[in-house]
């Protein structure tokens, strides 16, 4: 089994990250544990500097793309845990575990074509988008509650991005968590 973990990137300016996001694995069922951080601040500097100077979105987002692969080391370190960087090496992988995987080569490589390079796509979609090409369960860890479990809500709610009720149809199971408040 494969779980595709998408780690919100507001949870990575959180002191109690490590141990709570090491505490709710350590709960799950077994599984190959892929994470996927989020852009965070990262992110945000990148959409504010857009607005400000006028950046297309194609470049805006893989300037993103790009940040999350800083936030893809960084929580590698702050879980002590390997971060792949290879879409095949991922496919290689097998048994239980947990690592992040830097998604920027297999987003920049265009291995994901279907994901629009626009504010409509974020680490949700992107996650999602590798939930399917794994065959994997999807869990969003965030720092708020979901409210409900229809896309098309979460997306009018601003709980994920205006792609992710287009790209979920194809997966069979996602799972929406609150990490501050566990």
């Amino acid at each position: 089994m494969i779980r595709v973990i998408k780690v919100g990137g507001s949870l990575l300016t959180w002191d109690a990250l490590p141990q709570k996001l090491t505490g709710w694995l350590a709960e799950q069922p077994p599984a190959l544990n892929v994470m996927i951080a989020g852009g965070g601040p990262w992110a945000d500097l990148l959409r504010d500097s857009a607005k400000r100077f006028g950046l297309s979105e194609p470049s805006a987002h893989a300037m993103c793309v790009r940040a999350m692969s800083v936030t893809a080391t960084l929580l590698s370190d702050l879980v002590d845990c390997e971060c792949e960087r290879s879409f095949d090496g991922l496919r290689q992988r097998v048994g239980n575990g947990v690592l992040v995987f830097d998604c920027q080569t297999w987003l920049l490589a265009g291995e994901a074509q279907d994901l629009p390079k626009s504010w409509d796509v974020t680490s949700d979609s992107i996650a999602a988008r590798l939930a399917m090409d794994l065959n994997a369960e999807l869990v969003l860890l965030k720092s708020c509650d979901a409210g409900t479990d229809d896309p098309a809500s979460l997306v009018a709610s601003h709980y994920v991005d205006r792609f992710f009720s287009k790209i979920t149809p194809n997966l069979s199971v996602i799972r929406y968590v609150n990490l501050r408040s566990l």
